[in-house]
């Protein structure tokens, strides 16, 4: 039973405020997370006049669910709302997040939220059997623990046991939810009624009937996406089956024969599932199909029809908006669906379809966000040699730190603390990922998906160590990276301070083992013979930006190809051999990295006026 302090209160913005300069929260956030709040909590009266009109702070109270339900808009259009002062949707995010979570805490959300994570009951005790707490293998991943955790919850908030869960019952409360938490317990029915076919937990920690799938559910005033039509859904299904086999039509003669090649992987195989999925629901918001109807290529394969499908979703009559990128990509997508639908259908394209402003980046714009920060971090390089430094010496960095803690894996963890792994046990090994990752990373820039995929192990290794040289050797097999592109031969040699050589020998002697055994939760995930033993990207991924951050070189993993680029396009290396480099083609790495020479003029035009002050003795 929970007492009266962990409940929700109401309370006003200005009593929150309040408490919050008398330092009443101050053991919510460390303090420099509590400074970032305390900027966006002051921006929220501002806010809030602008969307709901509150003239008054004292008519706005601390609600999350309220909170969520003002800005649910903007979330789902990725907009910022207007005259609030937003540079764009992402700093707005941060403010959104920011605010939210000083409501949480304000308003008791949180405190009754952990309370209720600690009731010892039966959740309790099938979380425990689920991630390897009582003396067994961790059962499902960190993700998966997190949908169930999601679950378990929203259940204990209303007073369900896990004996009563059913259909039904989710379904009164789970309406209430955003999208987010609906999706994870959707998945968390499926994870649990999975559990039945083993012994994996006591029948007494389980629902005492199968839960089934939940209902599609969809929140009053939101779009509906249309079921694919099962024509079309064939058709589809046989198209991916084709580009997940690969083939290839080469000239033999006077004959052309199909050939078998590696085909995509299964994270491009659902890019392209959406995408064709993105054009039927086109479609049906056109008005322009029949669903019980066979599949007409010539009613699909028309021009006018893909312009006018790009022009809907533009105008935000397909759901959520969608970035102009994600539709660029999309249109793509379906332009090679539909050639292969109906052969002929590319050359019946006008030239001008991707100029158009709802395919195309204003030029005027300076590209994406993503672009000005990849910009702005890669010039922050160039002339810079201590930031420079700081990079390529990331590898004996971590290894430094993680040699040593390997060494004393057994003696990181307290005695009195059983079943998982320590926090000091999990640092050591992610501190040897990053070495092994930065490593590759700073030295030949493979993008991160491709890393995770390299095997270290086994008749055809991606790693090879010669032994009469004091080089490492990769060979990169194109079904491993995203455009196909292979490079066998590699060498990476060591330099006076990094030895990549010796950090990949250590970590696969030292570090591997214990990884696999500890590091990855699931037995389909664990893969001996690849390097970082199948973790997840993403999960790479976070291990990145936390090191990074640490090591004070805030950099993504993906950053890494352009920084280097970068670095060899200023130092003057022909763009044939960076495209090589970096897998890409000329016309690509040209056109990304064109601002190094309009920072080399502007630099150039800078360094004339100076001359021209110092020649006027002024």
């Amino acid at each position: 039973m929970l007492d009266d302090t962990s409940k929700t209160n109401i309370i006003t913005l200005p009593e929150a405020q309040g408490r919050f300069a008398r330092g009443d929260f101050d053991d919510a956030w460390a303090e420099q997370t509590r400074l970032k709040i305390r900027g966006s909590v002051n921006k929220i009266p501002k806010v809030y006049r602008a969307v709901a009109g509150m003239t008054s702070p004292q008519l706005i109270v601390c609600d999350v669910a309220s909170h969520d339900a003002l800005f649910e808009r903007y979330l789902l259009s990725k907009t910022a709302p207007e005259h609030c002062g937003f540079k764009s949707y992402s700093s707005f995010y941060t403010w959104y997040s920011n605010s939210r979570r000083f409501m949480d805490v304000a308003s008791g959300s949180r405190m009754r939220k952990v309370a209720l994570s600690a009731l010892d009951d039966d959740w309790a005790q099938l979380i425990n059997h689920l991630s390897g707490q009582c003396g067994t293998p961790a059962w499902f991943d960190q993700y998966d623990m997190i949908a169930i955790s999601i679950l378990a919850a929203e259940c204990r908030e209303r007073g369900i046991a896990i004996a009563q869960l059913s259909a039904s019952l989710i379904m009164q409360f789970v309406p209430e939810l955003r999208s987010g938490p609906r999706d994870a317990i959707r998945n968390a029915c499926r994870l649990i009624d999975s559990l039945r076919e083993t012994n994996m937990v006591p029948s007494d920690l389980l629902p005492r009937s199968p839960i089934g799938s939940l209902p599609t559910f969809v929140a009053s005033g939101r779009r509906q996406t249309p079921p694919v039509g099962a024509a079309y859904a064939i058709t589809r299904d046989a198209y991916i089956a084709k580009r997940i086999n690969g083939s290839k039509v080469l000239p033999l003669g006077s004959e052309k024969r199909e050939i078998s090649t590696h085909g995509v992987g299964p994270d491009r195989a659902k890019s392209i599932k959406q995408g064709i999925d993105w054009y039927w629901n086109g479609l049906c918001s056109l008005d322009l199909i029949d669903e019980a109807a066979p599949i007409d290529p010539k009613l699909y394969a028309e021009p006018y029809i893909l312009h006018d499908v790009v022009m809907a979703c533009a105008d935000g009559k397909l759901g959520g908006a969608c970035s102009v990128d994600t539709r660029r990509g999309r249109t793509r997508t379906v332009i090679e669906f539909l050639e292969w639908l109906s052969p002929g259908f590319k050359a019946s394209l006008p030239d001008e379809l991707f100029e158009a402003v709802q395919l195309a980046k204003d030029p005027n714009d300076g590209g994406s966000e993503f672009d000005a920060f990849k910009r702005q971090t890669c010039l922050s390089f160039v002339g810079d040699l201590n930031r420079q430094r700081r990079f390529f010496q990331m590898p004996k960095h971590f290894f430094d730190l993680a040699r040593p803690l390997i060494a004393n894996f057994n003696g990181l963890r307290p005695e009195d603390q059983r079943g998982e792994i320590s926090r000091e046990q999990h640092r050591a090994l992610d501190l040897a990922i990053m070495a092994a990752n930065t490593a590759i990373a700073t030295r030949f820039p493979l993008r991160l998906a491709t890393r995770a995929q390299l095997v270290a192990g086994g008749v055809r290794p991606h790693i090879v160590f010669p032994e009469e040289s004091k080089e490492v050797i990769f060979n990169i097999p194109g079904y491993i990276t995203k455009n196909g592109h292979f490079a066998d031969g590699v060498p990476i040699a060591p330099s006076r301070t990094v030895d990549p050589r010796a950090i990949l020998e250590w970590y696969l002697s030292e570090a591997h083992p214990l990884i696999l055994k500890y590091k990855v939760g699931t037995k389909e995930r664990r893969k001996p013979h690849l390097l970082f033993a199948g973790l997840h990207v993403e999960t790479l991924r976070r291990i990145w930006r936390r090191h990074t951050a640490e090591a004070g070189c805030y950099i993504t993993p993906h950053m890494c190809r352009h920084v280097l680029a970068t670095l060899l396009y200023a130092d003057g290396v022909p763009l044939e051999i960076i495209a090589e480099l970096l897998g890409d083609t000329v016309g690509t790495v040209e056109k990304s990295y064109a601002f190094v020479n309009r920072a080399k003029l502007i630099q150039g035009a800078m360094e004339a006026l100076a001359r021209k002050f110092k020649g006027m003795s002024i």
